[in-house]
């Protein structure tokens, strides 16, 4: 048996199925993965859908994925920050910089710059500039 919202009936809260649809949603999966996990037809997901409280916690899902898929990701580009490798030290710092730009809303004046032995690193810099002694 299906589990879904009656047309016509309002619930204030949301069905355990539903929580788990929004998490599954959110996530990336797709309609007919998310309907067939829950045990539900892709209508029903549908339907859903047009609630605004299944809307927002599917948000909340996607956000909550986005950020723990961001949080993973920074942290494998800070563990090659301990790289012997010059050339992928510093694109490594780029990329951690300009993130923590973006993260801290710094417009381009305002930008960091790093200094790694004779090697100047800014956000969006396309070359590594060597500076003069």
């Amino acid at each position: 048996m299906a589990v879904g919202i009656k047309p016509g009936v309002k619930r204030t809260k949301l069905t355990q199925a539903q929580l788990r649809a929004a998490g599954y949603l959110g996530s990336g999966m797709t309609y007919k993965a998310t309907a067939r996990e829950v045990g539900v037809n892709a209508s029903t997901l549908h339907r859903w859908r047009q609630l605004p409280m299944f809307r927002a916690a599917v948000d909340e899902a996607a956000d909550k994925y986005l950020r723990e898929a961001y949080n993973n990701a920074m942290g494998k580009i800070i563990e090659q920050l301990e790289n012997p490798d010059p050339w992928l030290l510093v694109q490594t710092a780029r990329i951690v910089i300009e993130q923590y730009s973006r993260v801290c809303g710094r417009d381009n004046e305002q930008q960091l710059t790093i200094v790694m032995g004779d090697q100047v690193v800014k956000p969006g810099m396309p070359e590594v500039d060597t500076v003069d002694g």
